[in-house]
């Protein structure tokens, strides 16, 4: 196991130097002067519409000085950057649930100062104490935390932050949160031998730097930015007001001449392809050996089918290890040999395999689409930071780092965004490296969704509701089922798979239930999990003076209900990915009784785009003596709805859950 040490601080005090005095030049305002007051006087209400939320940010300034980095001696420094933030508390819940305060990790970062204090509403203030800790949220997330005291109501939390930032030329601030900014400021400082694209979006306003005899500026400030949509159909950070930089050349300077050094794409996507695909002798000597090990390619099979059982087999036996730069990770011998990779191994792993077994792949560099996408028009290299491996020959992706997924699935929100693509061209001996951009290939909602198919009937009683019903996912609905499942020991499965019952587990009796591929099988590409299930259930049905009531419920599931609405008619709408769901219900009709009302059942709906079909349903009854077949299909084959089709997938969406609402009405003849 490599053990990866880290040299930088993790830890750093919190107003230990401050401690007994006041703060008379605070970091910010030698960056954006004025910023921090020395004596503060607590927000005064002027407009209580402004503190309606639980918080208010009243200021949220950001400094970055790639001057100031350059006269620093610390090796890879890039620049420094000064975070100011002033925010009010103005309910108890957002004093209770800032006791442990939070700040976003940056990458590539190293904390190097903080002063924080809390203001009270007399006009009082303390300064924070204790130690910035770092805590884990989530795989790719971590946070800084404080633990401001004697919160209150009204009171207000101020910190100006300073940290130093490695190897980053680009990247982007947010300054649109769930709460409502009252003012906001930018600032970036850089030599005149720099020069960077600067951009405001949403409604930030753009930005020109402004080149001086010394220094190279770029200001902005925003006022009364309003709190984000909130809402599960949309994704925030596209949409947030933020200023987005990135350097475009620098002047390298020697001791007799000037150059000037030009970033561009080609540049950065040959030296990326590089390093995921050039592999030394000794590496392609034992992966040569190791493969001929391999029983699964002695069998010749079709490429979708090798391609799949490769990636399985690897992801097997190669444990995944997060650590960055560290060269035994990366290397193939090492890798094959302890069977441990980290990103970059895993890349450059796969990539030689396909290439040994004579199938083409290449390189592409993307942006997850809930955060900003690749600018193509500034050198926004930070974004293109999630790497597949495109097989051209058929057109479909797979995912060597992320080991949920497995191809022809790769993680949803990696699809159908703008990728940078790079792929090698090769003239006799020699091979150059070709860059361009391109739509990371998604899909089609016919792979992915789920069918179901239930088959109801009352007891002798007629009482209650005799159900067997099978269920089949297929695709990327299938991925977090199978990612479920193999979180759990043999002894959680039947519970887990209760719970995937079409009606909630609380509202039946289990008879029966049955479960198959729920983990990903060796030999069979995108085998589908499947759960059956015999039930019974007394809460859909309701006896009424006139007949029968059946209320389908889960049965006749639906992306929206009575609880999330859709987002503002300003925004368009996101989904995850393309998908269906299929529902084929047969009830036994009890000797007397007829459905009432058939006709109801019958509607179709189709969004369009223009003269595309981008989403739509199909519902129907039929009858045949004593069976009621109620079929409903619904698919949606986009993953961004534009504004231009709202209205339309508004009124489908509404009728989908008016027919989920709606129960089977059987009546006496």
């Amino acid at each position: 196991m490599v053990k990866v040490m880290r040299i930088r601080r993790l830890l750093m005090i919190i107003g230990v130097c401050l401690m007994g005095h006041l703060v008379t030049n605070a970091q910010i305002n030698t960056q954006i002067p004025g910023t921090w007051s020395v004596n503060p006087s607590p927000y005064v209400v002027t407009d209580p519409g402004l503190v309606q939320t639980d918080v208010t940010i009243l200021d949220y300034s950001v400094a970055r000085n790639f001057y100031e980095a350059t006269t620093r001696s610390e090796p890879d420094l890039s620049q420094v950057l000064y975070i100011h933030k002033h925010i009010r508390l103005n309910t108890q819940k957002a004093v209770d649930s800032l006791a442990n305060y939070m700040i976003p990790k940056i990458p590539n970062a190293d904390p190097y100062f903080m002063e924080a204090r809390v203001i009270h509403p007399n006009g009082k203030f303390e300064m924070v104490k204790g130690y910035l800790r770092t805590v884990k949220l989530s795989k790719d997330e971590e946070a800084w935390v404080m633990r401001p005291e004697n919160l209150e109501v009204g009171c207000e939390i101020e910190y100006d932050f300073g940290l130093l930032i490695y190897n980053q030329y680009s990247g982007v601030d947010y300054f649109q949160e769930n709460s409502p900014v009252l003012k906001a400021n930018f600032k970036l400082i850089a030599p005149n031998t720099f020069t960077f694209d600067v951009k405001g979006l949403n409604g930030f306003g753009d930005i020109s730097p402004i080149a001086g005899t010394k220094l190279l500026t770029a200001e902005a400030s925003s006022s009364n930015i309003p709190a984000i949509s909130n809402s599960i159909y949309m994704f925030p950070k596209p949409n947030m007001q933020a200023v987005a930089y990135a350097m475009s050349s620098f002047v390298n300077q020697t001791y007799n001449k000037k150059e000037k050094v030009t970033y561009t794409w080609q540049d950065f996507g040959e030296s990326e392809f590089i390093t995921y695909n050039n592999i030394s002798r000794t590496e392609f000597n034992n992966l040569q050996k190791n493969m001929e090990r391999w029983a699964f390619l002695k069998q010749q099979k079709a490429l979708p089918l090798l391609i799949y059982q490769v990636e399985h087999y690897l992801k097997s036996i190669i444990k995944y290890e997060p650590a960055e730069n560290i060269q035994q990770l990366e290397d193939l011998s090492y890798i094959l040999r302890n069977r441990e990779a980290n990103d970059v191994g895993l890349v450059r792993l796969f990539s030689a395999v396909y290439y040994m077994l004579g199938i083409r792949t290449e390189l592409l560099l993307t942006s997850p689409r809930d955060e900003l996408q690749i600018d193509s028009t500034m050198c926004s290299f930070d974004r293109a930071k999630k790497p597949l491996l495109y097989f051209p020959e058929i057109d479909l992706c797979m995912a060597p780092t992320e080991y949920e997924y497995h191809f022809p699935n790769i993680p949803p929100l990696w699809a159908n965004t703008t990728a940078l693509h790079c792929w090698d061209v090769k003239d006799g001996d020699q091979s150059e490296v070709k860059t361009a951009f391109m739509q990371v290939p998604a899909k089609d909602y016919a792979g992915n969704g789920s069918r179901t198919v239930s088959n109801i009937r009352l007891t002798a009683s007629m009482d209650s509701l005799l159900i067997n019903s099978s269920q089949t996912i297929n695709g990327l609905p299938d991925v977090s089922v199978k990612t479920m499942f193999k979180a759990l020991n043999a002894n959680q499965y039947r519970d887990k798979a209760a719970q995937l019952l079409p009606v909630a587990e609380k509202d039946i009796h289990i008879k029966a239930l049955s479960y198959s591929n729920t983990d990903w099988s060796p030999t069979e590409i995108e085998a589908p999990t499947n759960i059956k299930g015999t039930y019974t259930n007394a809460s859909l049905l309701t006896k009424t003076n006139n007949g029968i009531e059946i209320r389908l419920g889960g049965l006749n599931p639906t992306i929206v209900s009575a609880n999330n609405t859709l987002p503002p008619r300003d925004k368009g709408l996101d989904i995850l990915y393309p998908f269906f769901q299929e529902s084929k219900i047969t009830i036994e009709i009890p000797a007397g009784y007829t459905l009432a009302n058939p006709k109801y059942y019958d509607k179709e709906f189709t969004v369009k785009d223009g003269a595309k079909e981008v989403a739509g349903f199909k519902s129907m009854v039929m009858v045949d003596g004593n069976n009621l077949t109620y079929y409903i299909t619904q698919w949606y084959g986009a993953t961004h709805y534009e504004l231009g089709v709202f209205d339309q997938l508004h009124n489908m969406l509404g009728q989908l859950l008016q027919l989920k609402e709606s129960p089977i009405v059987l009546k006496r003849k």
